[in-house]
Formats: structure tokens, sequence, C-alpha cells
């Protein structure tokens, strides 16, 4: 219980130096190397995020950089897949473009 106190006391304070943007946050909550599932609701936020033209770009690169992990790190690879899975079902209007022009990426 106090390591897990310690550990997030620790995670905000780098967040606070490094200056990160809650979209940021949220994307690292999601995209992160723990063994659970990032929430359907902070996957939906993320997705909703993507029709703000100001965050749409930090996704998207969360997304695309978070595709050519090594294979090691598949658990953030599916992490990565199932929000564009959930972005997809949103409906999100730019995305579709944006699979279009980094589709060499998947192959």
């Amino acid at each position: 219980m106090a390591f897990n106190k310690a550990s997030e006391f620790f995670k905000n304070v780098k967040d606070t130096i490094q200056n990160k943007s809650e979209t940021e946050k949220k994307l690292d909550d999601a995209l992160s190397k723990q063994a659970h599932f990032a929430s359907g609701t902070l996957m939906q936020e993320i997705a909703r995020l993507t029709f703000d033209y100001m965050e749409y770009p930090v996704v998207m690169k969360a997304v695309w950089d978070g595709l050519n992990h090594a294979g090691k790190n598949w658990r953030q690879i599916l992490k990565v897949c199932s929000l564009a899975i959930v972005s997809g079902k949103c409906r999100t209007s730019l995305t579709p473009d944006d699979r279009r022009c980094n589709c060499w990426i998947l192959s």
C-alpha cells in the first residue's frame, strides 16, 4: 500500500517536471507497461480527444509510436490496437485519413 502511494507520488512529480498535458497523462495511463488494461471510460475519453484539432496530433503520435514498439513490448502494442479500435467505434472523423497516411507502419 505504501509502495503504491510512493510510486504514484513520484509519477506525479515526474509528470510535473516534464510538463505533461492532461492528454499526455491519460495516454501514459492507457498505454503503460502495466499488466492491466485502461478502463473503457478512459479509452473513450482519449478517442473523443481526437475530435479536438489541438489534441489530435498528440493522440495519433502516441498511437503510431506505440505500433513501432519492439515485439517484447506486446502489451503496449495490444493496448494501442485496442485504442485504435475504440477510436474507430467512436467514429472519429480524422482517424481514417491518418490511418491511410500511416498504413506503411502496419505492414
